[in-house]
């Protein structure tokens, strides 16, 4: 297959993967499934907001070593690779049951805490390993395996329902099959063994020890990956907390809107210039076109919202007002119109700016955003989040203006 067809393939995985699970759901409710349709929309949501926890980018060194393009010995290689299995599971030793904690508080329940964290767990390890295929531009492998690991949970659940078995049970061994299959196939038996081996490591260290370290080189990372990702989970968690059932279906449903919205700035802005925002400048506009983003971001917005006023009922959509279902997808557009600021900032300023800013945001989403909730009902709770999100781009254009080049520095 050429270079093309791969690239090809791979976009098009990327488009499918963001049809299944809006599909799964969406089936499941049309079929008045209620409470397999909400197990769907919790999993979906809280996986995706809870697995970056176990973030500890402790993949950098050795990545450096294996794609920096140098000439480098296999032992030197071996002995990276070791040191960064070994810091991910002993991240993951510490972390782990204070993510099972929070489940526990948060889905009243231990048997489901527990198998909510196998999940998250069995997401890490995808993650790490579709990273790797990724550097390595094996966009065919990663394509196939992305396409395979959408689909699996999917006819776990549609199994589930047809047949009336366990929901949650069916879809922690079809992912659990899956994570053997990838394992077998992506890792030689060298590499397993040295997993296991950094695992066994793992749980035999203190975890002061684990504890230095992580405040050495992971914390702030940490900080920053988990606020920025429940900037697009928070309506979720408020309206979960809140047992408003119905409305979280339909806002994970609402929620695909969104994620097309941050692919298609992703492809269209970012894909191709992601490097030059490495690049001193003395604006951001010399890489991104705003005109331009606020034309499509615009016009996206305008054409969901005139989908979903459309096909309303045939999407599913039947508690939400169309003025929510708005800003429930704005802000997934307001957090993708900030990300020329937040790579700016990534690349040029110190990380814990970044997190400074996010982490403040996060807190006045879920303070005020609960009061809003409970003293005005979703109207109030969304223009409490739009509100904060907003505020949270303005801070980082305050943290850009200063750190991009004066021009005078161009004058000679």
């Amino acid at each position: 297959m050429t270079a093309r067809h791969e690239l090809l393939l791979f976009y098009a995985a990327r488009a499918a993967g963001l049809l299944v699970k809006p599909l799964t759901l969406w089936i499941l409710v049309k079929l008045q499934a209620t409470d397999a349709s909400y197990f769907v929309a919790t999993y979906y949501f809280l996986v995706a907001a809870t697995f970056i926890a176990l973030n500890a980018e402790a993949h950098i060194p050795f990545f450096k070593l294996r794609f920096g393009g140098e000439e480098i010995s296999r032992h030197k290689l071996g002995i990276e690779f070791r040191n960064y299995t070994r810091a991910l599971f002993s991240h993951i030793a510490v972390f782990l049951p204070l993510i099972m904690l929070g489940f526990f508080y948060y889905l009243g329940n231990v048997i489901e805490a527990a198998m909510f964290s196998l999940f998250i767990l069995l997401e890490k390890f995808w993650d790490e390993l579709q990273r790797y295929m990724i550097f390595s531009r094996r966009y065919t492998q990663w394509s196939l395996w992305f396409i395979a690991k959408m689909l699996t949970p999917s006819l776990a659940i549609a199994i589930a329902y047809w047949l009336k078995l366990d929901m949650m049970w069916s879809v922690c061994f079809a992912m659990s099959a899956f994570a053997v299959a990838l394992t077998m196939t992506m890792l030689r038996q060298k590499e397993r063994r040295m997993l296991l081996h950094s695992t066994t490591n793992a749980l035999r260290s203190s975890t002061s020890q684990y504890l230095t370290a992580y405040k050495q080189r992971f914390a702030i990372a940490q900080l920053l990956a988990i606020s920025s990702t429940n900037l697009l989970q928070m309506d979720k968690w408020l309206t979960g907390q809140a047992g408003l059932k119905s409305i979280l279906v339909e806002l994970v449903l609402l929620s695909q809107f969104g994620a097309i919205f941050i692919v298609l700035i992703d492809n269209l802005f970012f894909s191709r210039n992601r490097d030059r925002f490495v690049l001193k400048k003395r604006h951001i506009a010399e890489i991104v076109a705003w005109p331009r983003m606020f034309l499509v971001a615009f016009a996206y917005l305008a054409g969901a919202l005139l989908v979903i006023a459309i096909f309303k009922a045939t999407l599913g959509i039947a508690k939400l007002e169309l003025l929510d279902a708005g800003m429930a997808i704005s802000i997934f557009v307001i957090v993708g119109m900030t990300r020329p600021l937040t790579e700016h900032a990534f690349w040029h300023l110190p990380r814990h700016r970044s997190a400074m800013v996010d982490v403040a945001t996060i807190a006045t989403m879920g303070i005020f955003g609960y009061w809003a909730l409970s003293s005005y009902g979703l109207h109030g709770m969304f223009v409490m989040l739009v509100l904060a999100l907003s505020l949270r781009a303005a801070g980082f254009l305050a943290l850009c203006q200063r750190s991009c080049i004066d021009e005078r520095d161009f004058v000679k």
